[in-house]
Formats: C-alpha cells, structure tokens, sequence
C-alpha cells in the first residue's frame, strides 16, 4: 500500500471511531436522559444535516457525517425502530 492509501485508511478508521464516540454520547450522556430513543435519533440526524451542509467542503466531516448515518441505520435496524420515526436525512 501506499503512503497515501494508508493515510486514507487512517482516516477512514478515525471517522470512524468520532462518528461511534458522537453515537454513544448522545445515546448514552446524562444531558440526554430526558429524551427518549427517538428523540435523541432527531437530534443526531440534526448533527448529520449540520455536517453535509456547513462542513460540505470538508471531506472529514463528510466522513464523519457518512459513519453517523451507518451507526443510526444499524441501530434502528438492530432495535426494529422505523427510520421515519426520526428527521429525514
């Protein structure tokens, strides 16, 4: 592999790794405990929107925002939640 197919690799594996620690905070952080599953959904599809339009210049946010939107499809999935019930992304 190339120098910069690796520094690719890295920073698809960092997006990643963000994309999971933004995930976990937001479905597991005490600031969140009053809203409930769906709601916290809402609020991380908001973050994705937020990425693809203010950040669209940025190819690591763009990566970022790409993970988030993985994360939140296998949660749904996994919990048999329907992806209508949070914002469209």
């Amino acid at each position: 592999m190339s120098y910069i197919s690796n520094m690719a690799l890295l920073q698809e594996r960092k997006a990643q790794r963000v994309a999971t620690v933004i995930f976990e905070f937001h479905m597991n952080s005490k600031l969140f405990d009053r809203l409930d599953a769906t709601e916290k959904l809402g609020v991380l599809s908001d973050k994705i929107y937020v990425l693809k339009t203010r950040f669209k210049e940025k190819p690591f946010a763009q990566l970022i925002a790409k993970y988030l939107l993985w994360t939140i499809d296998d949660y749904t999935r996994e919990n048999l939640l329907c992806p209508e019930c949070y914002h469209k992304m």
